[in-house]
């Protein structure tokens, strides 16, 4: 049987042990002032069917990554996961296939390119350097919005 004294004291530990846990919580709000950002991607005046889209900030200094996917020419990315107010550069990345809808002869494994060919080019990616790798694109996050793009890629 437990005296009055280790109730007591195991009554506190858990109360202690709650508080800490409340306090250490990974979900705690990022006190950074982030902004949802949203927008369109074309590739050769076509909405691009799957890809993904990069923010990295223009110096050290300021700003945060983000990033998010691109689908049927759209993409969002939420408060909780966007940049902060600041400049940043944009990278679209999207594989071979992917870059907009091509018919369903194109993407058969009886296709005329050999399958281990089609991977590797896949590979490669379709968008060319000069909009990732080597990236011109440039955004402006505001704080208080709106934070909507378009971005016309071209070969």
């Amino acid at each position: 049987m437990r005296t009055f004294r280790q109730i007591r004291s195991l009554s506190g530990m858990i109360v202690m042990t709650s508080f800490l846990i409340a306090g250490c919580d990974n979900g705690v709000e990022d006190l950074r002032a982030r902004e949802p950002i949203s927008g369109t991607v074309t590739f050769e005046g076509q909405p691009l069917k799957e890809g993904t889209i990069q923010l990295q900030p223009a110096t050290q200094q300021e700003g945060v990554a983000s990033g998010g996917m691109v689908s049927d020419g759209r993409f969002e990315i939420p408060r909780a996961e966007g940049p902060v107010p600041g400049t940043y550069t944009v990278a679209i990345y999207a594989a071979a296939g992917t870059a907009t809808s091509g018919s369903a002869e194109e993407s058969s494994p009886t296709a005329p390119m050999p399958r281990a060919r089609k991977t590797i080019a896949s590979l490669r990616g379709v968008i060319p350097t000069r909009y990732n790798i080597e990236t011109e694109l440039k955004a402006e996050v505001k704080s208080g919005g709106p934070n909507t793009y378009a971005f016309h890629l071209k070969k």
